[in-house]
């Protein structure tokens, strides 16, 4: 149930519908207008149409009284602007330009890092829908509500594997990563990041029968076995420990779990509401917590990242804003929901 953040962790959908249907639609429409006119025409004797002789076949000749000759030529400007509109507009009618506003705030993230996203069966108060998959929920997923609210759009949530974040915001198809994603020099070349929505110290989850149990300082973990996620800081960061042998990380918690279990490892860095989650669902595990100086040097507050190039426009600015709006309180107590209500808690 557990995966970890970098951390220390529009789409234009296809418009849809029948093109060609839309298109058949607006040319019958622009017939109709055109017999309308006709007949008009026709009735008020500005029209006289007479057979000509033989030799043109049957074809009709239109006489056009001179006083209406002007009024002529905008009815025939009409019947051509007509059968552009239906031609050509029908089927781009529910289509959005890049200026129009989204109806909907898409986010991207994991669905699969319990207590900041997670997937589960059943809908709650606080979970949105991810299609057949079922439904996501946790802190993540709160914060993307209160923010989709504040811009007046409804939230979408994108369930995606951790690396494809950040393609997926830079092609579009999200608007935002809310992910427990930690702002740092690297990913700063790709994204643009708000301020913090969430931080918290970091761990060591251990077994809670090893003497690691009461260690105090990560160089008590020197010689250990310490394993973290891929493509994490949580992983980079193990080298702090001076002689540790740094094992080769893991695609997420739940691997890296069995792992610590099964004694292939005997450390792993989480952050504290991270390891909260896995000791409560293993109660044969515990986390160690360090003093100030005696743990690890890294940055384990969470951002929300913004398409590059976004910081400073309307959009940004209004995303900022709704977090602003959040107070601390407010996030202390989604927090902690959505820790008790992570399914590894159930």
């Amino acid at each position: 149930m557990y995966q970890s953040i970098w951390r220390s962790r529009r789409t234009k959908k296809p418009v849809k519908g029948n093109h060609r249907r839309k298109s058949e639609q607006g040319i019958v429409k622009a017939w109709v207008q055109w017999k309308y006119f006709w007949n008009s025409f026709v009735r008020r004797g500005a029209i006289d149409t007479t057979q000509t002789n033989a030799s043109r076949g049957n074809s009709t000749a239109f006489v056009f009284y001179r006083k209406e000759e002007n009024e002529m030529k905008r009815l025939v400007s009409l019947l051509a602007v007509c059968l552009l509109l239906g031609a050509c507009g029908g089927g781009n009618s529910d289509a959005k330009t890049d200026g129009d506003a989204k109806e909907s705030f898409v986010v991207g993230m994991e669905c699969n890092y319990a207590p900041y996203n997670y997937q589960v069966e059943n809908a709650s108060n606080t979970s949105v829908s991810i299609g057949a998959a079922g439904n996501c929920d946790g802190y993540d997923v709160m914060i993307a509500s209160k923010i989709a609210e504040k811009l007046g759009r409804t939230l979408e949530i994108k369930k995606l594997e951790w690396d494809g974040l950040q393609p997926a915001l830079q092609s579009g198809e999200i608007d935002a990563i809310i992910a427990g994603m930690t702002a740092n020099d690297e990913r700063e070349q790709g994204i643009d990041f708000t301020t913090p929505y969430y931080d918290s110290d970091m761990v060591m989850i251990v077994r809670k029968d090893d003497a690691l149990a009461k260690a105090t300082s990560i160089q008590d973990f020197t010689g250990k076995n310490v394993l973290g996620q891929m493509n994490t800081n949580y992983d980079t960061v193990i080298d702090q420990i001076n002689g540790v042998n740094h094992m080769t990380p893991k695609a997420g918690y739940p691997e890296m779990i069995m792992a610590l279990k099964s004694g292939e490892a005997d450390a792993l860095t989480a952050e504290v509401p991270v390891a909260e989650g896995a000791v409560a669902a293993n109660p044969e595990l515990t986390f160690v917590t360090f003093a100030e100086g005696k743990g690890f040097e890294i940055d384990n507050s969470v951002s929300i990242g913004l398409k590059e190039g976004s910081r400073g426009s309307d959009f940004f600015n209004e995303v900022q804003a709704a977090l602003d709006a959040i107070s601390q309180d407010e996030r202390v107590e989604m927090m902690q929901n959505a820790t008790n209500n992570a399914p590894a808690n159930e």
